[in-house]
Formats: structure tokens, C-alpha cells, sequence
């Protein structure tokens, strides 16, 4: 019942965040999950404090659409959220 309810969440999210623990195995299997159900204009971000960019864009469906985004601690205090694109990600469409 569970995933059936997160499938249908992703299925309608624009934009995803990966916030799993610091585990490579634990990011791989959170985002292919979230991947096999999101639009493919959806955005996907990891806020990896540890993983290079480039590594954990190696398990998104669409790596074009992921970078890390990742908030200053202590994130009450520091209203600063770090983007970090990696080599294949697609530029804004914002940008002119």
C-alpha cells in the first residue's frame, strides 16, 4: 500500500528530492525506484553531502534532469541552499 501511494505521489511530482542516509546503495535504490515513476520532465535532486554529482547522477533514469542540492547547516540559520550540476546536466530553462 505504501508504494502504491509514493508511485502515485511521484507520478505527479514536478520536483524530487533524495534525502536518504549517506549510503551509496541506499541513494541507488531510492532513486531508480522514484525513476520508474516520474514524468520525465520531473527534476530530480540528492542533497549529498558526502557523493560527487557525477556519481550519484550515474543512477537516475534521466541524468540531464538530476543535480544535488544541498542546504548550509545549520539549515535553520543559514537560508542557503547549494545547487551543484554535474557535467550532464541540462541547462535552466530559465537561463536566456
Amino acid at each position: 500500500m505504501a508504494r502504491d501511494a509514493a508511485a502515485a505521489a511521484l507520478a505527479d511530482a514536478d520536483f524530487v528530492f533524495e534525502g536518504v542516509p549517506e549510503v551509496m546503495e541506499a541513494k541507488r535504490e531510492a532513486l531508480e525506484f522514484a525513476c520508474g515513476y516520474l514524468r520525465p520532465d520531473a527534476i530530480v535532486a540528492s542533497t549529498t553531502s558526502t557523493f560527487l554529482v557525477t556519481e550519484v547522477a550515474a543512477h537516475v533514469a534521466r541524468p540531464a534532469q538530476f543535480l544535488n542540492a544541498h542546504w548550509l547547516n545549520p539549515a535553520y540559520i543559514i537560508p542557503l541552499v547549494e545547487l551543484s550540476p554535474h557535467e550532464g546536466t541540462a541547462p535552466s530553462p530559465w537561463h536566456a
